[in-house]
């Protein structure tokens, strides 16, 4: 648990990178006229840091003690996490890790 514990500043900041590239794609896209070609190449960070963060927060709620989360909620989260992914990431963050600052990395 510690190991994954370390990693877990990746859940928000994958968010801040996926919202950046987000912006990034529809200003440029859109306002600035952007070639299609830059729009993607600049999206190989924001989805690798993503999947990054989505699979430590699926470790974390998947290995985190029965103290902490209880069987049923462990099952919700995952299932939110598994379907909504980003959109999910810092809901989990706020509500599962930083309730337990020993294990928050």
């Amino acid at each position: 648990m510690q190991g994954i514990s370390r990693l877990t500043w990746l859940i928000p900041a994958s968010v801040i990178v996926f919202a950046l590239y987000l912006a990034f794609a529809i200003i440029g896209g859109i306002a600035l006229g952007f070639p299609i070609w830059l729009i993607l190449i600049a999206s190989f960070p924001a989805i690798g840091l993503t999947w990054i963060g989505i699979v430590v927060a699926l470790l974390d709620a998947s290995k985190r003690p029965k103290s902490q989360i209880t069987d049923e909620a462990r099952i919700v989260w995952l299932l939110m996490l598994c379907i909504l992914n980003v959109l999910a990431l810092l809901p989990y963050w706020f509500l599962v890790i930083r309730r337990n600052p020993e294990l928050a990395g």
